[in-house]
């Protein structure tokens, strides 16, 4: 085998290993769209990826049997430099996968270590658990997942989709309501700094940044109320972190919350319930969402009515080992 620069590699050859990748994928999850309707823009972030990332590939009797580039992020997961690998920018050869990975991370991660990047991230389809075993074996830990479903009711129709205990109303906000939903969001931030998270999260002025929100294109947003207090919100836009979620059928999920006190009532199924409507009604079919597995109120919930189609992995190397 021979191992070559990242800046070489072929990308009609790379775009198929990804490609035979997210078929397999995509025979287990039917939600996800079909190849041919992301193979653009994969093919395009790829090319990106290449000329600015940093990565290797293997060549094995003249034929590209697996390649890894990713992104050089200054801090990531910390203070320390990384290198962030987005899902189109791992490929591997089915025949003898692991065999490939292995070796691939072996060269790789001295060239990332060479150039001082000691946090190496990477996003995996969750669909493969024996690659992501291979990984996990290389000190690799579980961080983030991206998840998916069609744009359906969450919820069989004799199955009640609001608290009992109350009189629920689900209001799509406008920008003058978003006042409505600020404590909400200021707590939903300080819970990111909480145990096991440990994700400091701070924004100057909470107001008008869920106010910029709502300026943004295709952004939506939810408040549950009971009587004049606000108990909830979901909201969700066209950005997300997979190139599965920027496709034009998808609204991404990026953020929720039902204070601690209201939790256990249902209000964040009605939210969701709620939002599953209002996305049919304006011609979306899919929804996604991106969330913490470290995040364990999270977690639980977003797996009752998702599919995850990504398990993003992180490892950090000994600063130890880290030559002068």
């Amino acid at each position: 085998m021979i191992i070559k620069n990242i800046k070489e590699l072929p990308i009609e050859e790379a775009l198929g290993l990804h490609r035979e990748t997210y078929e397999r994928a995509k025979k287990t999850i039917e939600a996800l769209p079909p190849f041919e309707q992301v193979e653009d823009r994969v093919k395009a972030s790829l090319s990106y990826l290449v000329d600015k990332g940093i990565g290797l590939f293997y060549v094995d009797q003249d034929q590209v049997v697996a390649y890894i580039v990713g992104y050089r992020v200054p801090q990531l997961f910390g203070k320390d430099p990384g290198v962030y690998v987005p899902l189109q920018g791992f490929g591997v050869l089915e025949t003898k996968a692991d065999y490939y990975t292995q070796k691939l991370y072996d060269a790789v991660a001295a060239h990332w270590v060479e150039d001082k990047r000691l946090t190496h991230s990477i996003s995996l389809f969750a669909t493969d658990p024996a690659m992501i075993t291979t990984w996990f074996e290389n000190g690799f830990g579980m961080r983030c997942v991206d998840g998916i479903r069609p744009v359906a009711p969450i919820h069989d129709s004799d199955k009640a989709t609001v608290p009992k205990d109350g009189c629920l109303e689900i209001r799509k906000v406008s920008k003058e309501d978003v006042a409505d939903m600020v404590p909400m969001f200021v707590a939903h931030l300080d819970h990111f700094g909480l145990a096991p998270i440990f994700m400091g999260k701070t924004i100057e002025d909470p107001l008008a940044d869920r106010q910029a929100f709502m300026d943004e294109d295709q952004a939506h947003m939810w408040i549950a109320y009971e009587g004049d207090q606000a108990v909830g919100y979901l909201h969700g836009g066209a950005e997300g972190e997979t190139y599965v979620s920027l496709h034009e059928s998808v609204l991404n999920i990026n953020g929720a919350y039902v204070p601690e006190t209201h939790r256990g009532r249902g209000i964040m199924e009605a939210l969701l319930e709620r939002a599953m409507v209002d996305l049919k009604d304006l011609g979306y079919t899919r929804c996604g969402v991106d969330y913490e597995s470290i995040n364990p109120s999270a977690n639980r919930f977003w797996r009752k009515y998702f599919t995850p189609y990504t398990h993003s992995l992180v490892r950090r190397i000994d600063d130890r080992f880290l030559k002068e």
